[in-house]
């Protein structure tokens, strides 16, 4: 059996071939090289857009892998792919290397007009989120190459995202990115640390379902609250991925407790940003063709320097 039939047996929504590539979303087929015509960005090295063959999608499922499950939950296989339910009708936002031919970074990108069955629905219940007016966008599996994560990718990702929900008409980015920790300590200060800046929504909290809710978390959050300003800075610094502190500089707001995802080790944090209510030098940035400008807005380190 050839690779396309083994990955259209698994995910029947996506009709991807040499010569044409659609999405089936909601009852509507979408055509991603018409999408691609607008979304598309390049720089000198890299270039941006929605997977549309079985050759980037292979490798995407590689990619995920060799972060989530190497990296994260340390496993000894050092072959796989990563793939779930949720990827057959999602749109796959890639960076590509020019020079290797090869995506090093991805983003998992699922549009609706309301909250339904999402990826963050199996950690949390998004029952109160069922409210909110405008389309929405799921970001989830978010990676990038440990050779390629650097400020240009970081802020080509960013450009990408926000080219993607003007085209889209996006109100809402949500999702559920992980802290790569295992220590409830350092988890519970950053919650403390969130609180005491401003981070959590107002409005807003979601609890974790059954089997990633933390056990004693109340009281290991009172512990949290006589931890001095310097130390949780430290463990903010330490532990949160450079592309969620882009979204906290732009208006994210944390919208429930942490869950904790054993299969990879790690902690999950339920997010939510208004794109109509962003930071306004963001705004301005939607349309930015320089990394460079991007990465001093970001205050992300060049191509040298790693993040």
């Amino acid at each position: 059996m050839s690779s396309l039939k083994k990955i259209s047996n698994v995910f029947p929504a996506l009709n991807i071939t040499d010569s044409s590539s659609s999405l089936l979303l909601e009852g509507t087929q979408v055509d991603l090289g018409l999408l691609n015509s607008k979304l598309t960005i390049e720089s000198s090295k890299y270039i941006v857009k929605v997977a549309t063959s079985m050759k980037e999608l292979k490798e995407v499922f590689r990619l995920r892998y060799e972060v989530f499950h190497l990296e994260y939950a340390s496993k000894k296989v050092a072959f796989g792919a990563d793939r779930d339910i949720y990827d057959e009708r999602a749109f796959h936002f890639i960076v590509k290397s020019k020079e290797l031919d090869q995506v090093v970074g991805y983003y998992r990108f699922i549009l609706a007009e309301k909250v339904e069955d999402f990826y963050s629905h199996s950690e949390y219940d998004l029952q109160p989120l069922m409210s909110l007016e405008g389309k929405v966008l799921e970001l989830s599996r978010a990676c990038i190459h440990q050779d390629f994560r650097n400020g240009n990718v970081l802020a080509l990702i960013w450009r990408g995202l926000t080219r993607f929900s003007k085209i889209n008409n996006v109100r809402y980015w949500f999702g559920i990115p992980s802290i790569k920790t295992d220590c409830v300590e350092d988890v519970s200060g950053l919650y403390e640390f969130f609180k005491r800046n401003h981070y959590l929504h107002s409005e807003i909290s979601l609890d974790p379902r059954d089997g990633f809710r933390l056990p004693s978390w109340e009281a290991q959050c009172k512990k949290s609250e006589g931890r001095h300003d310097s130390d949780l800075l430290k463990i903010f610094e330490q532990t949160v991925p450079a592309l969620l502190k882009l979204y906290m500089r732009a208006g994210t707001k944390f919208i429930g407790k942490p869950a904790y995802d054993s299969k990879f080790k790690c902690y999950d944090f339920c997010t939510l940003i208004d794109v109509h209510h962003m930071n306004s030098r963001y705004q301005k940035k939607y349309s930015t063709e320089g990394s460079e400008s991007a990465n001093r807005l970001f205050n992300l380190p060049d191509e040298e320097g790693q993040s």
